[in-house]
């Protein structure tokens, strides 16, 4: 079962490749005015609320219930 699911995944991957390298899709994006390259800002967002939620002037939350934990 483990092996079809690869080759089925590499057959989806063949074509993909076939479909973004093909003369009409390249036009189709030109048109479009779209980019091959997309980033995802999810990571940004939570590295940001996480330092939003830190606690740079004293200890930060974790370190106080590890204390409070370790007692």
């Amino acid at each position: 079962m483990l092996s079809t699911s690869i080759e089925r995944l590499e057959q989806i991957e063949a074509a993909r490749q076939e479909t973004i390298y093909s003369e009409a899709f390249q036009q189709w994006t030109s048109s479009l005015n779209v980019s091959r390259l997309y980033s995802n800002k999810e990571p940004l967002i939570n590295a940001a609320q996480m330092n939003k939620e830190y606690n740079y002037k004293g200890e930060n939350k974790v370190g106080i219930l590890s204390k409070i934990f370790y007692l």
